[in-house]
């Protein structure tokens, strides 16, 4: 086997393995790619529920305790005692952001 053959047989090689390697990097790429969209579509969501609950005029009893910084069960004592006005559709609750804001000003005030 000459030089030229030698060379040419590892010029093959050289190529064959920068093949794998490059599937292999196109491999990784795309797994990176779909956590990456995996992740982003997953804080987007949040962003989006969060930008929700601040807009929305009428919030989940939840929404309204982390509002006012109560437990739900006082929300839903609140709303049992008629402090708190409520509106129920189906089987939830939502009270108006207004009504958590009068709350708010009430509670500022006596401090």
């Amino acid at each position: 086997m000459n030089e030229l053959q030698k060379q040419t047989i590892m010029k093959n090689k050289i190529n064959k393995e920068s093949e794998l390697i490059m599937m292999k990097v196109a491999k990784i790429i795309k797994e990176i790619k779909d956590e990456l969209k995996q992740f982003l579509t997953e804080q987007l969501r949040r962003i989006q529920e969060e930008f929700a609950v601040q807009i929305s005029p009428c919030m989940r009893v939840s929404e309204a305790a982390i509002y006012l910084n109560v437990s739900e069960a006082i929300i839903y004592r609140m709303i049992k005692q008629g402090k708190l006005p409520a509106i129920k559709v189906e089987n939830m609750i939502r009270v108006h952001r207004d009504d958590l804001n009068i709350i708010l000003d009430r509670r500022n005030q006596s401090s």
